[in-house]
């Protein structure tokens, strides 16, 4: 399984329209061995996401693990760094799975996708952090989460933005820590 998901990824980061028996070819299995395990190449590229969405977790698990409650900006910088690391490779494939993988994707299962990857921060964060940023409901997560999210899947499908730029990083920082900041006591 690992050897097609490598293979798939090499190949149509090369050439986007690698059609499924191509994708065989290359992972020295027949076409009928590889529909086996995937029946066609949007099937291979949700696993692909998949399996992408699973390290981005680990990874922001891994950033967050020693976070020192007195200073969340240091685990939500780390966060947002591995992140934005992790869409740094392989661009023409993440183009091509963000054009025509995620439109077609179910709005239930898309939403997923996001709420995992940065709902995690947010939960470790409130979590952590209780008292240093504010409690977030359900509107409030899905605008926070949707806008990174817009953003980085903008810098990738219209190439205007490079996401290994420092400056994407410290906007988003920003855009993150000025939404979470605690509002002011209105009786002070």
């Amino acid at each position: 399984m690992e050897t097609i998901l490598d293979t798939t990824a090499q190949l149509l980061e090369d050439d986007p329209g690698a059609p499924i028996s191509r994708i065989a070819e290359r992972a020295g299995f027949s076409l009928a061995t590889l529909t086996r395990y995937f029946p066609n190449r949007d099937a291979i590229l949700a696993r692909l996401a998949e399996r992408e969405q699973v390290r981005i977790l680990q990874g922001i698990d891994r950033a967050l693990r020693d976070l020192d409650p007195a200073q969340p900006e240091a685990a939500l910088r780390a966060a947002l760094r591995f992140l934005l690391q992790a869409f740094q490779s392989r661009q023409k494939l993440r183009r091509q799975v963000i054009l025509t993988f995620l439109p077609r994707m179910p709005d239930t299962l898309r939403g997923r996708v996001v709420d995992a990857v940065l709902g995690e921060v947010i939960d470790i964060l409130e979590l952590r952090c209780a008292g240093r940023f504010r409690q977030l409901g359900a509107t409030a997560r899905f605008v926070l989460t949707r806008s990174v999210m817009g953003v980085v899947r903008s810098a990738i499908i219209e190439d205007r933005l490079d996401v290994r730029d420092p400056a994407l990083e410290d906007e988003l920082f920003r855009l993150i820590q000025g939404f979470l900041e605690i509002p002011a006591d209105p009786a002070i």
